[in-house]
C-alpha cells in the first residue's frame, strides 16, 4: 500500500492513509482504517466514522479542517455517519465540514436509530406540502418580523442549532433569538420564533406533528 498525506474517497475502502505509517494500520478484511482515535468505512457511498476508544490519539483530520474539507468535496460519499462515542467537539467539527460539502451526517446512537416506520413517504409527502403552503402563507409575517428586529436590536435575530431528529439525521434547526430575555420570551410564547423550522420541515429535517427533535447535547447523553 502507498502512503500519502490524503485519502481517496473514491473507493469502496481506504486506500492510503495519513504521512506517518507507524501510526496507521489498515485492515484490508473489513475495509477499515484504524488511526487514533477512528475507524474509517466506507460503504458505497456511505462514509462511517467510529470511535476506536483510545485516549490521547487522535485523526489528522479532525485538526486540520482544510485536510478532511477537500477529501470530502472529491469523493463520492453522500452520507456520513458518526459514532457518537467521538464527542461532540469532534461531531462538531464534522458536521461543519459535512455542510460545507454538502453531505448529509447521521449520528448512531441507540435513541436515534432508524425505525421501519409505516407511510412514511406518504406522511413526508403530507408534512412538506403543508410547510409549503404554510411557509408562502406566513411569509410576509416573519420577513416583516426579522426587518423589525433589525431596525430594534441591529440583528436580524436568526439563529441556527445543531439537534438531531428521531431517524438520527444531524441538522442545524432555524429559530428567531435575539439574545434578550424578555423579547426572546414573547417570540416563544406567541410562537414566532419557530417560524423559520418551516423551512426545516421543507428540506425534510424535522415534522411539523410529532416529537421534536433533540439538541445535539441531549442526543449525546
Amino acid at each position: 500500500m502507498t502512503f500519502s498525506s490524503s485519502i481517496l474517497l473514491k473507493t469502496s475502502m481506504v486506500v492510503t492513509v495519513p504521512t506517518n505509517p507507524s501510526e496507521a494500520t489498515f485492515d484490508q478484511k473489513n475495509g477499515e482504517l484504524a488511526w487514533g482515535c477512528c475507524y474509517l468505512r466506507w460503504r458505497g457511498k456511505q462514509l462511517w466514522v467510529k470511535s476506536a476508544r483510545e485516549e490521547n490519539l487522535m485523526l489528522p483530520a479532525l485538526s486540520n479542517e482544510t485536510w478532511l474539507r477537500n477529501c470530502l468535496q472529491c469523493s463520492a460519499v453522500k452520507k456520513i455517519y458518526l459514532d457518537a462515542n467521538l464527542g461532540k467537539r469532534a461531531i462538531l467539527i464534522w458536521a461543519a465540514i459535512a455542510r460545507s460539502t454538502k453531505k448529509e451526517v447521521w449520528i448512531r446512537i441507540p435513541s436515534t436509530k432508524q425505525k421501519n416506520q409505516p407511510h412514511f413517504g406518504v406522511n413526508r409527502a403530507f408534512n412538506w406540502l403543508l410547510a409549503v403552503n404554510l411557509f408562502f402563507l406566513m411569509a410576509p409575517c416573519l420577513l416583516l418580523l426579522i426587518i423589525l428586529l433589525k431596525v430594534f436590536t441591529g440583528n436580524f435575530g436568526l439563529t441556527q442549532q445543531w439537534c438531531v431528529n428521531e431517524r438520527g439525521l444531524l441538522f442545524q434547526k432555524a429559530t428567531l433569538s435575539t439574545g434578550r430575555k424578555g423579547l426572546d420570551f414573547w417570540l416563544e410564547k406567541t410562537g414566532l420564533a419557530n417560524l423559520p423550522q418551516f423551512w426545516n420541515v421543507i428540506k425534510g429535517d424535522m415534522k411539523l406533528m410529532g416529537s421534536c427533535p433533540n439538541s445535539l447535547e441531549e442526543a449525546l447523553t
